[in-house]
């Protein structure tokens, strides 16, 4: 099951406890594959930065490198060749819908409302944290 992951998403699942923490335990384990582009590794490698995260990665006694890294190693890269642009709003939202096309992913995990209003794009189905666990934990 491949699965593409929002960039709060994979934040929260790092520095903190909870459902996206659980996804990313569950990549670990190799239950789940996570799909994702140099675009949204960018993104991630930007918003780690911010200074609002440095606290949280202080407690984690951890860089915004070694969070790079570490998503990095749970994750499959693939080139993102069609460019979706569907999502009007808030167009960097679209690199997700690219990357799970490219990877041929089922699924988008995101808090985010402008994907998860979508709640499937061409047969990928769009999910909360939560609705993905529920899921796979039912499997």
């Amino acid at each position: 099951m491949r699965a593409v992951l929002d960039t709060n998403v994979f934040i929260s699942g790092i520095l903190w406890k909870g459902t996206p923490h659980k996804i990313i335990e569950l990549a670990e384990k190799q239950k789940i594959e996570i799909a994702i582009s140099l675009e949204i590794l960018e993104e991630l490698a930007g918003v780690i930065k911010r200074p609002k995260f440095k606290p949280y990665l202080n407690q984690a006694e951890s860089t915004p490198q070694q969070i790079v890294e570490r998503v990095v190693s749970l994750t499959q890269v693939f080139l993102s060749t069609k460019r979706v642009t569907i999502i009007k709003i808030d167009p960097t939202d679209n690199m997700f819908l690219s990357c799970a096309l490219a990877s041929g992913a089922s699924f988008i995990i995101s808090g985010d409302k402008h994907l998860l209003n979508l709640k499937q794009y061409q047969g990928i189905k769009v999910i909360s944290p939560a609705q993905f666990f529920k899921l796979v934990s039912r499997l």
